[in-house]
């Protein structure tokens, strides 16, 4: 070998040799980098993609009950039988293939129960894409008979599942439906929590009445699952033990299911509202209010349209939110405001069926040919417009304003749901006599709610004191005893004397237990009913109408309680031939039989 060759050899082989070194270096420092990522940190790595592969799944709890004074669940839960898919186990070669498959079996499911499919593609897709981890819903409340069909598919379809899922529930279908209000599913996006979980499943939101203001009470807390999901999304494992959701709280109201199923039957194809207190405490016993709907209504486009645009205004709870003129259950009031002013009950004001007050020709008595004399109770007893008139007018609007703004007429009564104050009268710049005289019997610028008004009466049945009427009695955790208990609120006492009272529950008396009063037909043998009877001239955008009333007490014969009520009919007759045949019939039905005497003794 020559010396060049020589040479060239010699140089190649340190051309290999440091290529073998660099070689060894850069796979040494490949291995020192692998030997610190898998060994050093390793564990660090597993733990990220652990956390990246986790999912917190919310789960929403049971909503509390809510109860009648008596126990009754008049909103609760039940159970309805839904038809879902788990897409975790549906899973083809592809996405497009996925989808293909799904749907071929929920059109064959539909086919099976006799539904049509309402999933569409773009549904599938969403629900594929946002909430992998999530069953999918294609049927809910499945009946007996599509139970039976389902679950005799054959072959059966992988991935299908009939899970029991609770949902709100009113037994008593449009049963105080204006009070308890209803439920419908929360908007997730604007959840509070929503960010603290990957997979939200919202619970129910109260829309109205006490579904709405018990809403933080009746929702309970939610419970959470943390689940393992592989890289498409679906649950692989469930890496703990479910946090169970704690219940909501149960309402207890002073309802008397009774009481209120009577009213409402009472109310049926009338336009109106009837609300019955406990005289002593405030208590509602019953609120009713008419027409009415069902929470089943809002499932329905058309259904829930037809009530928006029915002109009676279904949705309007009429008990607190409808605001009427009085009529003549303002004038037991009248009365204590001219006693008050130094009037005395047996004072005799001369009616002749028509007075100098008022605009034009005066105002009408409603005996157009007069009463003749009338004193406090035989004005009340025939409802003598000139009566309250002459002595309204005499007193003045200030004294009338401030004994009725101590009934509670014009302000809020506290009660748990919304409300409409009214308007109580006030003097000022523009004020003038015929007004007075307007108000004075219930007419002009004077309106009042039916709940006002069974307030105002339960004062005056129970010698002036004017409590806070409520409707939620306890507020407690499931099934337990006690609670959060409402006490009974005293709001204020009714301006007038024992012997002012008195002398107007003498008048209310004659109303309905003496022959000629305008509220005979109140009248029932189990008990002694006292009231006013009212009716308020109305002017419409088609023609005249009347709104009519009858307030009042009556006392329980067994329990000795004793209860105020206000009964509101809109287009009525009058108040003794349309809102008093009412009062009686409720009553007769709602209270026992008296008991009997006892025996005479032997020989006697």
């Amino acid at each position: 070998m020559s010396e060049n060759e020589e040479t060239l050899e010699n140089q190649r082989q340190r051309r290999i040799c440091f290529l073998i070194f660099l070689s060894f270096i850069l796979l040494s420092v490949l291995g020192l980098q692998l030997w610190n990522t898998q060994v050093l940190h390793g564990h660090d790595y597993e733990d990220k993609a652990k956390m990246q592969s986790l999912r917190k799944i919310r789960i929403p709890p049971l909503r509390g009950s809510i109860l009648t004074a008596d126990g009754v669940a008049i909103a609760g839960n039940r159970v309805s039988w839904d038809l879902q898919f788990h897409p975790s186990e549906m899973r083809r070669a592809n996405r497009k293939k996925m989808v293909e498959h799904i749907m071929a079996e929920a059109d064959r499911a539909a086919r099976c129960i006799g539904r049509e499919n309402q999933l569409t593609e773009k549904d599938l897709r969403y629900h594929l894409s946002k909430l992998p981890g999530i069953p999918l819903v294609l049927f809910r409340d499945l009946n007996p008979q599509e139970l039976l069909r389902i679950k005799e598919l054959y072959p059966r379809i992988e991935g299908m599942e009939i899970a029991n899922t609770p949902v709100r529930k009113y037994p008593f279908g449009s049963l105080a439906i204006h009070l308890i209000g209803y439920t419908r599913q929360s908007d997730p996006s604007r959840a509070e929590d929503r960010l603290e979980f990957n997979y939200y499943v919202p619970d129910l939101k109260g829309i109205m009445g006490l579904e709405k203001m018990c809403d933080d009470a009746l929702r309970g807390s939610p419970g959470q699952e943390l689940v393992m999901v592989n890289s498409a999304g679906f649950v692989s494992e469930m890496m703990e033990a479910p946090t169970p959701a704690r219940e909501g709280e149960e309402i207890h109201l002073t309802l008397d299911l009774r009481a209120q199923q009577i009213a409402e039957k009472l109310l049926q194809h009338k336009v109106g509202s009837i609300v019955v207190m406990d005289t002593m405490t405030g208590a509602v016993k019953a609120m009713a209010s008419s027409p009415t709907f069902t929470a089943e209504d809002f499932r329905y486009k058309k259904r829930y349209h037809a009530l928006a645009e029915n002109p009676d205004l279904p949705f309007l709870n009429r008990a607190t939110m409808g605001v009427y003129m009085p009529g003549s259950v303002i004038k037991p009031f009248t009365g204590l405001a001219a006693l008050a002013s130094g009037v005395t009950p047996d004072a005799v004001v001369r009616c002749t069926g028509r007075t100098r007050h008022g605009y034009g020709n005066g105002i009408a008595c409603n005996n157009r040919y007069g009463h003749g004399d009338m004193d406090l109770m035989n004005g009340l007893k025939k409802s003598c417009n000139i009566y309250f008139i002459e002595n309204g007018v005499q007193c003045g609007i200030d004294a009338l304003s401030t004994v009725y703004a101590s009934a509670g007429f014009g302000s809020e009564t506290g009660i748990e749901i919304a409300e409409r104050k009214g308007y109580c009268p006030a003097n000022g710049p523009k004020w003038n006599a015929s007004e007075t005289a307007f108000v004075s019997f219930g007419q002009g610028k004077i309106l009042v709610t039916p709940l006002q008004v069974a307030t105002a009466y339960a004062a005056l049945a129970n010698g002036g004191t004017l409590w806070r009427p409520y409707i939620i009695d306890r507020i407690s955790a499931p099934g337990m005893i006690g609670g959060k208990v409402t006490a009974p609120q005293k709001r204020g006492t009714l301006l007038a004397t024992p012997e002012a009272l008195n002398a107007v529950r003498e008048g209310l008396f004659r109303v309905v237990n003496e022959d000629g009063g305008s509220g005979v037909r109140a009248r029932i043998s189990k008990t002694t009913v006292y009231g006013k009877t009212g009716t308020a001239d109305v002017d419409t955008k088609t023609l005249p109408t009347k709104h009519v009333w009858f307030a009042g007490f009556a006392e329980n014969p067994v329990t000795k309680r004793t209860y105020s009520i206000a009964v509101l009919i809109e287009r009525g007759d009058s108040g003794g031939g349309t809102a008093a045949p009412l009062v009686g019939a409720f009553f007769d039905q709602w209270f026992p039989d008296p008991p009997a005497p006892p025996p005479a003794p032997a020989g006697s």
